[in-house]
């Protein structure tokens, strides 16, 4: 058990990655504490001031989204509300794999970018660029706030159903533990109907039913 936690994709080894951002960590999480009971006049007022600025960051450092304004004749300013987004492109998986190193902003220098792959349990895994530090701390903030919400800990048992591989499943092992044993990691790569007889025995039997877990975590990925 030991062993699970020193992964480098464990749940604990993953948090512990945090510790350098902590700071943002704290910040973002006060900030989604206190906006969860704004009005929606000032929520939409705040995702409008927030679009602004990530449409002019887009335009001035990122390629690939200098040149889709720039075919459009668009400019920063024509983006004015979450509605004016129509007059974009999706980003699709396809495209961000096309255009992954234009998609990279120009003023982040390289050593502050990491490169991360999907878990690809909805098909191929996708790559997709981080900022060391910020990223990850940002979105477990977010992961918090939620947990709040329902009144999950992060020391409490729970099953966690998502898209990371189970190294053990070539052996037919489709689970593993993380966090001192208070994590068991379920595989969704197995969860088809062709191995549905397993995965009921795994899932439902031995792993919902012993376990005991006070919350089951879903966490989709592409």
């Amino acid at each position: 058990m030991l062993g699970n936690l020193f992964k480098l994709d464990s749940v604990t080894v993953n948090a512990i990655k945090l510790l350098p951002g902590i700071k943002t960590y704290w910040e973002t999480y006060t900030f989604l504490r206190k906006s969860q009971w704004w009005s929606r006049k000032q929520l939409e007022e705040y995702q409008v001031q927030q679009l602004g600025r990530l449409v002019r960051h887009a335009y001035e450092n990122v390629p690939y989204y200098k040149k889709v304004f720039d075919e459009r004749g668009l400019k920063p300013g024509d983006i004015r509300n979450l509605d004016d987004l129509k007059k974009l492109p999706f980003l699709t998986r396809e495209t961000i794999r096309e255009n992954l190193d234009d998609l990279k902003a120009t003023n982040y220098p390289r050593k502050r970018l990491e490169c991360v792959t999907t878990g690809g349990s909805t098909g191929v895994p996708l790559s997709l660029y981080y900022e060391k530090g910020v990223s990850r701390t940002i979105e477990w903030a977010f992961l918090k706030a939620l947990w709040d919400r329902v009144d999950f800990k992060f020391w409490d048992k729970c099953i966690i159903l998502r898209g990371g591989r189970i190294k053990s499943a070539a052996e037919g092992r489709f689970w593993e533990y993380s966090l001192f044993g208070r994590r068991l990691i379920l595989s969704s790569y197995h969860m088809s109907d062709l191995n549905q007889e397993v995965q009921t025995k795994v899932h439902s039997c031995l792993s919902i039913n012993n376990y005991s877990p006070g919350k089951i975590y879903e966490g989709k990925q592409c």
